[in-house]
């Protein structure tokens, strides 16, 4: 199924009913246009995953890590899947890392990111891979 994309109309009036009308808001929105929606799920690429996060200031917050999975990558290293928690305990983003025996990060992936709303926004590769998958 082909991904479908929020309408910058739908996307304004949701903020303006809530009150968003400044200069990051606007970023926000612009961002929101690069969100599509798979099968009642909503998708984005790594630039705009990491761009969520940054607009939201998460690297900048004092978040807890957990790491979810561990195993050995084939590179020698580590295949980690770290899960950031705010103080209400409440998962930010999730992320994947894989590095090799000298510690050296090899990939780095935002797996997904939660918005303020409570909405999760997630890989769209993987997304569109489960909608493919019978």
């Amino acid at each position: 199924m082909a991904p479908k994309y929020f309408s910058k109309w739908k996307i304004i009036t949701t903020l303006v009913k809530f009150g968003y009308r400044g200069y990051k808001e606007r970023k926000f929105l612009k961002l929101m246009t690069m969100v599509s929606r798979v099968e009642n799920r909503f998708g984005a690429n790594q630039k705009t995953l990491k761009a969520i996060i940054r607009m939201r200031g998460l690297k900048k917050l004092h978040l807890t890590s957990v790491v979810k999975s561990i195993r050995d990558s084939t590179e020698g290293g580590f295949s980690q899947v770290i899960a950031y928690k705010g103080s209400d305990g409440i998962t930010e983003y999730v992320e994947h890392l894989v590095t090799n025996r000298d510690g050296k990060i090899l990939h780095h992936d935002i797996e997904c990111v939660r918005l303020d709303s409570g909405q999760i926004i997630e890989r769209i590769e993987d997304l569109i891979a489960k909608s493919k998958s019978p």
